[in-house]
């Protein structure tokens, strides 16, 4: 802490006298207020989890959006987009994929449409937020049935420790449609986007249809779109082929009203779709143990349940 002061009052008594400082130079450069020197030391910014965490900033300010994993800089009314020019990587369907937390997904190409091949389990928002953890069934019972009410569980963890304890790690996490939609789209990064990766979205009901409609149709689908044997699925596991490479798992359902509890781990799984039926329920896709089929509730459920999240790439 010493050297520390003793370095800054030299830096500010060298800017206060000479209007100039060098840091690995004796002779800055005219023309700079600071001139740092290094062949093998850069210059770190500010890293900030995501530019809405800077209160008031000034015009001119800039600092490193870890969300967006690139410099940003403030003009006095917004925050510029990602400077740099980087090019990512260029993406083909079947590579890997991360989310913000580092969870890792494959993909897979299903005539035309690129999907993540396991379900969602992130804890935060494209944005960088937390997305509210409840394990305890009657406070999950007190969330609305709307599109702000955000929350995500893992099956079976109802010991209100307030810590995540995965039980079935195979499964992805389940999600209230708030938090599917990314807190009523406020906390994504692009259109549609909710809860998924940069680069992909929560798929609407058209997508989901698509999906169902290339592989034969509702009838047939869901066999093709269900992991084989019974690893995983309750016997009989019907017309199960997983032909599709979708490789669906029965990671159950977090229940909404009476006691709130968790549902049918092996039996069955539910999918979340972007698309509102109404302000309290929303369109969904699901598979069973005891059909090949793919099920589209007539009445979509509310949107305080816990579903699973399958992603699909912009």
């Amino acid at each position: 802490m010493k050297k520390f002061f003793i370095f800054t009052t030299i830096l500010f008594s060298s800017l206060l006298s000479f209007s100039q400082v060098g840091i690995g130079t004796t002779t800055p450069n005219a023309s700079a207020v600071l001139d740092i020197v290094s062949t093998n030391k850069g210059l770190l910014p500010p890293r900030v989890g995501n530019v809405v965490a800077v209160t008031a900033p000034v015009a001119g300010l800039m600092v490193y959006d870890i969300s967006q994993q690139c410099m940003r800089y403030y003009n006095g009314t917004i925050w510029s987009a990602c400077m740099g020019g980087i090019v990512p990587p260029t993406f083909t369907c079947g590579d890997v994929i991360t989310d913000i937390d580092g969870n890792s997904y494959s993909t897979v190409d299903i005539n035309g449409q690129c999907w993540m091949t396991s379900d969602l389990k992130v804890s935060r928002y494209p944005n960088g937020d937390a997305i509210p953890y409840i394990d305890s069934d009657a406070a999950w019972v007190t969330l609305g049935a709307n599109d702000t009410d955000d929350a995500y569980a893992f099956y079976g963890d109802s010991n209100s420790n307030g810590t995540v304890d995965i039980a079935h790690p195979d499964y992805g996490a389940l999600y209230s449609y708030a938090a599917a939609i990314g807190d009523n789209w406020a906390r994504d990064n692009n259109p549609n986007q909710g809860v998924c990766p940069d680069g992909w979205h929560l798929p609407s009901h058209a997508e989901w249809t698509t999906l169902t409609t290339s592989l034969g149709g509702i009838g047939v689908a869901g066999g093709k779109m269900k992991e084989t044997g019974n690893s995983h699925w309750k016997t009989p596991n019907t017309d199960a082929t997983n032909s599709s490479g979708f490789n669906g798992l029965p990671a159950g359902y977090q229940f909404s009203y009476g006691a709130g509890v968790f549902f049918d781990i092996t039996e069955t799984v539910v999918w979340w779709s972007r698309t509102a039926s109404s302000a309290s329920r929303a369109e969904n896709r699901s598979l069973i143990f005891s059909e090949g089929a793919v099920k589209n509730s007539t009445i979509p459920y509310y949107k305080s349940y816990g579903f699973c999240v399958r992603c699909i790439k912009d």
